[in-house]
């Protein structure tokens, strides 16, 4: 399994990848998609640290556009990979 979280500052970028990757007949190895909204802040609520991006890391908030609001959006993925699936293909 891959495990992948995508941060986005833009609402209408987030909603379209979200609704091309549910459409889409490319990826069939994807197996998991949620899509959901936090504060760009330190809020150890509802902020930045509430999504870790991997194991034993932080989100790092630098690395967000200059123009990102108040609000960012994150897409989670899972893709299993088969047997029949490329290995090659698994570090892509």
């Amino acid at each position: 399994v891959r495990w992948v979280r995508l941060v986005y500052a833009d609402f209408d970028e987030f909603s379209s990848d979200q609704e091309s990757l549910i459409d889409s007949s490319v990826c069939d190895s994807l197996d998991y998609l949620e899509g959901f909204v936090f504060t760009n802040s330190d809020d150890p609520l509802n902020g930045c640290p509430t999504v870790p991006l991997a194991p034993h890391q932080t989100f790092d908030q630098k690395c967000l556009p200059e123009e990102a609001g108040p609000v960012l959006y994150c897409l989670e993925l899972a893709f299993h990979f088969r047997e029949s699936d490329d290995a090659a293909s698994m570090e892509k």
